[in-house]
């Protein structure tokens, strides 16, 4: 590549994927090369990458120092990438955030990102106020009642579960006064579909259905026999 060579800023496209990867690659030197043998447009938007500028590209990977020495250069800090827009200090304060962990070193890179933009003149991009000139749109009838349908159908799904706990509950822990086996059987399937796939107490959920309950036995005293002797 020749660096001594008179291009002009127009042939930035032809070195967007040299530049872009310098970003990346947080090659600072590479890109004041490629800046100072004026072989890039600062503000071109390469179609290669989304519509993003260089500018933007490293506000977007946190390259701090790119960041500074784009704007030494002379890069609009509002020029925006093309595909939604987006400033630099729209992606510093919103895209990031979505995008990268919030870890000490990221937010640190952040907040010197935004003072370098802020100090530069950066700014959001202008709001779109049309539609709250516009008057109110019609009410969706439709979305509506779907809405209110959800609403009373959760409403009845609540007031079930409730009801077939409560029945559960009285059976739960004690059996009816003469259940049969199929009788025990089936309030014990029910009990097991209320209790988590990996609650220990399942092992333990048939005692209450299928145990022999225990009869206390009383003990009597024996009379003895003959009664009392005279004397």
């Amino acid at each position: 590549m020749d660096f001594n060579s008179n291009s002009s800023s127009s042939d930035a496209q032809d070195y967007d994927t040299e530049i872009f990867e310098a970003i990346t690659f947080n090659n600072v030197e590479l890109i004041d090369l490629f800046i100072d043998n004026n072989l890039v447009n600062l503000n071109h938007r390469s179609p290669i990458f989304d519509g993003h500028t260089f500018l933007t590209k490293a506000v977007l990977l946190l390259r701090l120092e790119i960041v500074d020495l784009l704007l030494n250069w002379g890069a609009d800090p509002n020029f925006p990438e093309a595909m939604n827009g987006n400033t630099p200090l729209d992606i510093a304060f919103s895209v990031i955030p979505s995008l990268r962990p919030e870890t000490e070193e990221n937010l640190r890179l952040r907040h010197h990102i935004v003072q370098l933009l802020v100090n530069s003149g950066g700014r959001h991009k202008p709001q779109d106020l049309s539609s709250l000139s516009s008057g109110p749109s019609d009410p969706d009838y439709e979305l509506m009642d779907n809405q209110a349908a959800t609403v009373i159908q959760n409403m009845i799904r609540q007031r079930q579960n409730k009801q077939k706990t409560g029945l559960l509950r009285k059976n739960v822990g004690r059996r009816s006064a003469d259940p049969n086996s199929n009788e025990r059987s089936r309030m014990y399937r029910e009990h097991i579909k209320t209790l988590d796939p990996f609650d220990p107490y399942r092992q333990y959920a048939h005692i209450p259905f299928f145990s022999k309950p225990k009869v206390k036995k009383t003990m009597r005293k024996k009379k003895k026999k003959g009664g009392s002797k005279r004397r």
